[in-house]
């Protein structure tokens, strides 16, 4: 297995929350490298207050979907919620040469590391999940997109944050379907996206 090409970012496109309850994560893998991406996730202090009452969520992963290839790369995706709002995840890889690994915040673990699997600082995290959380996941002085299969995504995340940062009192301005510009009504927060295709 390829260990250099699998790649994952928090809290950037390959991790965001797509609407108020449902969070995207996504996976990068060499291409035709992966038989099967899981996630596990939960969570991450029902490791902890669940502990004997259920099973741990490191226990029952879900199939990820392969949704897209090209060149280089498998592009993995699911979609999930928690309940609670508050999300810890990670990787179960498992290879077209039967190699098995977890991928997790802290690098590559063993998925008989039952030490690694119960310690809840060991998963990447989506701390809470929140409404504006789409606008401030693109918050910063100017970020370039171009990234073709990621584009739809990020347009509707747009339009989403468009509509709620409008309810909030949030001014838009300068939109022309090139670049726009985001103040806050305290104007704390200055966004400018541009897009280059």
């Amino acid at each position: 297995m390829n260990y250099a090409a699998i790649y994952h970012r928090p809290e950037s496109e390959m991790a965001f929350l797509y609407d108020a309850k449902t969070m995207r994560i996504r996976l990068r893998t060499a291409k035709d490298d992966v038989e099967k991406v899981e996630l596990l996730h939960g969570d991450p202090y029902s490791l902890r207050s669940l502990a004997g009452i259920r099973p741990p969520f490191y226990t029952q992963p879900t199939a990820m979907k392969k949704i897209l290839s090209d060149d280089l790369f498998d592009y993995w995706q699911i979609a999930v919620t928690e309940p609670k709002k508050r999300l810890a995840y990670a990787f179960t890889i498992i290879g077209v040469d039967g190699t098995h690994i977890i991928y997790t915040d802290r690098g590559f673990i063993d998925p008989d590391d039952k030490k690694q699997l119960e310690d809840m600082n060991t998963y990447f995290r989506m701390p809470f999940f929140q409404e504006m959380m789409p606008f401030m996941l693109l918050s910063g002085s100017r970020k370039q997109f171009g990234i073709r299969f990621f584009l739809k995504d990020l347009l509707t995340v747009i339009r989403q944050t468009i509509l709620q940062v409008q309810k909030h009192g949030i001014q838009i301005l300068g939109l022309d379907g090139k670049t726009f510009t985001v103040v806050t009504f305290k104007e704390y927060l200055t966004t400018s996206i541009i897009y280059r295709s």
